[in-house]
């Protein structure tokens, strides 16, 4: 089996990158099309309704970088978030699992100086939805850590892993260089997509090498 590096993607939190964190917030109510993100958004699965993903405001002190993160009360950050049209072009490139984009307009009611403009500047942006699925897992060539008793130890498919199962080497059917780990929150990357991101200068993102578990593929 080949190991796999993966890294996870975090939107960077950091003022002197972003301004402010979070640096979206989330729509007011009084839309004429209502923001339903909040009911068909799901970390399980996508959504049959497309979601409405318009108008969320750049704060007045927030920069406007190429990753955005936001608040989305009754959601949460562990289905997706905001990138512009460079990070979708490049992340294009590699190969992607469980993910779609859906365009969103953005709102920057203030300037560069942080001054406030008479109407609002509409821009574009697209919000990449990731789902978590265990389809990717080949369970027999993997290894859990039962944590009642700590020895290492194998099942045949989802069905058979118990809650207390905890993943340490998972092999998958493919290698894909971008998608959602199966038993946490992370969006992972590849070595080669961390690589590309960094040298087109991509802002508004960190990578961190601690994961919980190691990969591997018979690619």
């Amino acid at each position: 089996m080949k190991k796999l590096v993966y890294y996870s993607l975090h939107e960077a939190t950091e003022r002197e990158k972003v301004g402010c964190w979070p640096q979206l917030e989330p729509p007011r109510r009084y839309w004429k099309v209502a923001n339903n993100y909040d009911k068909v958004l799901d970390f399980r699965k996508f959504p049959e309704e497309v979601p409405n993903l318009d108008n969320f405001t750049l704060k007045n002190i927030a920069k406007r970088t190429d990753v955005l993160s936001a608040e989305m009360p009754g959601v949460g950050g562990n289905v997706g978030m905001f990138v512009n049209e460079k990070f979708k072009t490049l992340i294009g490139n590699f190969a992607l699992k469980d993910c779609r984009f859906y365009d969103c307009k953005l709102l920057a009611p203030f300037d560069e100086n942080f001054k406030k403009r008479k109407e609002p500047e509409v821009f574009q942006f697209y919000y990449l939805n990731l789902i978590h699925k265990t389809d990717l897992v080949d369970f027999k060539q993997s290894v859990f850590e039962d944590l009642k008793t700590s020895q290492m130890v194998t099942v045949e498919n989802e069905e058979q892993r118990d809650p207390f199962l905890r993943p340490r080497k998972l092999c998958l059917k493919e290698a894909p260089d971008l998608f959602c780990a199966p038993y946490d929150i992370n969006i992972l990357v590849s070595e080669q997509l961390k690589t590309a991101i960094e040298a087109a200068g991509i802002t508004g993102v960190w990578f961190d090498d601690r994961i919980v578990c190691e990969f591997y593929t018979n690619e």
